[in-house]
């Protein structure tokens, strides 16, 4: 049963092209509130969705929120991702690497 909704904002790609960081936005329905994530992918490939409708593979973290994390690659081994630091409390998933890719956080104070 589809009880969530994952909708890609933005798509950033590797300098190469050959991955591609998702910032997504997750809504599982009225009794909840909205979230923000970012997943990695295989370049121009769409995320793996489960039965629930939410993109869970790739996903290096989450926010409890709506958040609009920046995302930059500085290789195609190397992605940063900067959000401010309020939410530094709600990221609730953090993968240090996804697809051999090294995956660092920066909370940004404002």
């Amino acid at each position: 049963m589809k009880i969530c909704g994952d909708d890609i904002v933005e798509r950033i790609k590797s300098p190469s092209g050959k991955f591609d960081a998702l910032r997504m936005k997750r809504d599982c329905g009225a009794t909840t509130g909205f979230a923000t994530h970012v997943n990695i992918v295989d370049g121009d490939a769409q995320p793996s969705y489960r039965s629930s409708g939410a993109a869970w593979d790739g996903e290096v973290i989450t926010f409890c929120d709506i958040a609009t994390p920046d995302v930059r690659w500085s290789s195609d081994t190397d992605v940063t991702i900067s959000y401010p630091a309020e939410l530094d409390g709600c990221a609730i998933k953090r993968a240090p690497r996804q697809k051999g890719i090294a995956v660092s956080y920066q909370p940004v104070t404002q």
